[in-house]
């Protein structure tokens, strides 16, 4: 897992070695504060980078899934789903990104628990 920002004219990445399962859905977020990249995974940080500077234009000046280059894009490219994207124009704080995951999370387990339900009443319908 791996994020990046553009400071001080250069990618800037932050990577882990954590291991993704395919088929799990994660939350993954990158905050840079002008002082410190963090990369958080379901709300928990994972990986730091300290480094100074502001985020600056780039030819890709934001992306999600793929490392930007001059000439396109390099062959680390996201295989998988992204079902769900926020920029904001401030880093969060850690426990800002972990309410946000925990209402995912929350919102998720509401639809799961709704559907199940509606089935257990077809059932007892005999439908």
């Amino acid at each position: 897992m791996a994020g990046q920002c553009y400071v001080n004219s250069a990618w800037r990445t932050i990577t882990s070695e954590i291991v993704l399962t395919t088929g799990t859905k994660y939350r993954a977020t990158l905050t840079y504060d002008g002082i410190t990249e963090i990369l958080y995974i379901n709300g928990e940080p994972i990986a730091s980078l300290n480094l100074t500077g502001s985020i600056a234009s780039s030819v890709a000046p934001m992306s999600m899934g793929g490392n930007p280059t001059a000439s396109g894009w390099d062959s680390q490219t996201f295989n998988g789903k992204i079902y769900s994207a926020s920029i904001y124009n401030r880093a969060l704080s850690s426990s800002e990104v972990l309410a946000n995951f925990t209402e995912i999370i929350q919102k998720e387990f509401d639809q799961w628990k709704k559907e199940a339900k509606e089935k257990v009443n077809k059932l007892k319908k005999g439908k």
